[in-house]
């Protein structure tokens, strides 16, 4: 599957996260969040040359230890193929243009800069038509434009819908492998 890999950013570089909500950190689109839906995304590490996804993991393997009490909690799933099959042309035309600017990951910007710090515009998706990659930050994406606006907008109905229908509920032992480029968690 590749080569491990931590970043120095997400915490201090260790190859495994223990995510569980951290107190202060309730209402953020991180690993630390508890109380809000974790919007669609891939994870992405920041990189000084404002591409947040230059270097991003491949894959990421989930691994549930502790379910949530009432057996609620779940992982949302929306592969790009089967986002690309609900959009239309020109959405899929404008979603594959650099008019999208990614913030940096909530834990670089909260923790390191105390600000958010924005990509340089990029494109959502890309690759071949019949492989598409998909990008989308965590802590938050913008158009640069009306038109990316729209987009974004019919992108992100497009993942409830494709999300809900590939809904995962993992149990104590259970683990999910997700292809980080192709396809988007929540």
């Amino acid at each position: 599957m590749g080569t491990p890999v931590g970043y120095l950013t997400e915490k201090d570089g260790n190859q495994i996260h223990h995510v569980v909500p951290m107190p202060g950190g309730e209402y953020t689109q991180s690993n630390r969040g508890s109380k809000v839906f974790l919007d669609y995304h891939n994870d992405s590490m920041y990189d000084d040359s404002l591409i947040f996804n230059s270097h991003n993991p491949d894959y990421l393997l989930l691994l549930c230890l502790r379910p949530d009490r009432d057996g609620q909690a779940k992982t949302l799933y929306a592969d790009a193929r089967d986002l690309c099959q609900v959009l239309d042309k020109d959405t899929l035309n404008t979603l594959r243009q650099p008019c999208f600017r990614m913030a940096a990951p909530s834990n670089y910007t909260l923790l390191v800069r105390g600000e958010k710090i924005w990509s340089h515009p990029v494109p959502v998706l890309s690759g071949p038509q019949r492989l598409p990659e998909i990008y989308l930050a965590a802590n938050g994406v913008v158009g640069i434009d009306g038109k990316a606006e729209k987009a974004l907008l019919a992108l992100q109905d497009a993942c409830e819908v494709v999300g809900e229908r590939n809904a995962v509920y993992l149990h104590a032992g259970q683990a999910m492998l997700i292809n980080n480029r192709k396809a988007k968690e929540a």
